[in-house]
């Protein structure tokens, strides 16, 4: 990575084993600081604020609980290994993860009972997935709710998570998680890619993130001009093309606050 005073980290970049480091390194300096007629990223970024990318964050978020919410069964039953009991231990204790777990948790009980519901989560569909969105059987959101409402009706029904159960639940998720970070943001990136081509127009990207500050106006960041800023942010992680392929919008997310 790079680190830019405001922004905090850009320029990620991932070596494999196959791949000439010198060679990419030399990619990513150029598309950093500009050349061969493209603009420098780092002057868009310096048009930027981090808070423009908070509402992108917050719905990461969302999808991530969404993504654990799915799987509760899968994640009661994972086994605590005795090897991460430090790094769970460590998830526990960050106040800061905690706050914004029970911010997530607060959107998502839009009735304020304390318990999230299938009702829940179906709202919760509504704010991740644009209405509009010529959406397949296959999509990410598709599947999310499709597995949430296969666990309630197992459950008699209904599916009922509290607070509790849900920091706990979104706990064993995190260490899945840094076991293999780099599939962690992969449901996000699914469920903006629209059209499932593998990757994000800036009509997507737009179109997903201002119908999340439609529905959730309260969420950080949604109170910013997304109309003139969010424009700017796409295209300063974008490609040539104009899109965000995962590596870039792993660029774009991963790190933020």
């Amino acid at each position: 990575h790079f680190y830019l005073p405001g922004i905090g980290r850009v320029g990620r970049l991932v070596l494999k084993k196959s791949e000439d480091p010198e060679g990419k390194l030399r990619a990513q300096l150029r598309r950093f600081v500009g050349g061969d007629d493209a603009p420098a990223q780092l002057d868009l970024l310096k048009q930027l604020r981090a808070e423009v990318l908070s509402p992108v964050v917050r719905y990461t978020e969302l999808v991530s609980a969404l993504s654990g919410l799915a799987n509760m069964a899968s994640l009661d039953e994972q086994p605590q290994k005795k090897s991460m009991a430090g790094l769970r231990a460590a998830i526990d204790n960050d106040e800061q993860r905690l706050a914004e777990l029970e911010a997530t948790f607060s959107w998502l009980d839009r009735d304020s009972t304390g318990r999230l519901s299938l009702s829940s989560f179906e709202a919760a569909i509504q704010a991740v997935r644009p209405a509009d969105a010529t959406v397949n059987e296959s999509s990410v959101t598709t599947r999310l709710l499709d597995r949430i409402r296969e666990q309630s009706s197992g459950n008699g029904g209904e599916v009922s998570v509290d607070l509790a159960t849900f920091v706990r639940l979104m706990t064993t998720k995190a260490v899945s998680d840094y076991l293999s970070p780099e599939q962690a943001l992969l449901p996000t990136f699914q469920a903006i890619d629209l059209d499932g081509n593998g990757a994000v127009s800036r009509e997507e990207f737009l179109t997903t993130i201002q119908n999340f500050c439609l529905q959730l106006p309260n969420a950080d960041g949604c109170d910013i001009d997304e109309h003139e800023l969010l424009p700017r942010a796409f295209d300063a992680f974008a490609d040539d093309k104009q899109l965000l392929d995962y590596e870039r919008f792993v660029e774009m997310v991963s790190g933020r606050e």
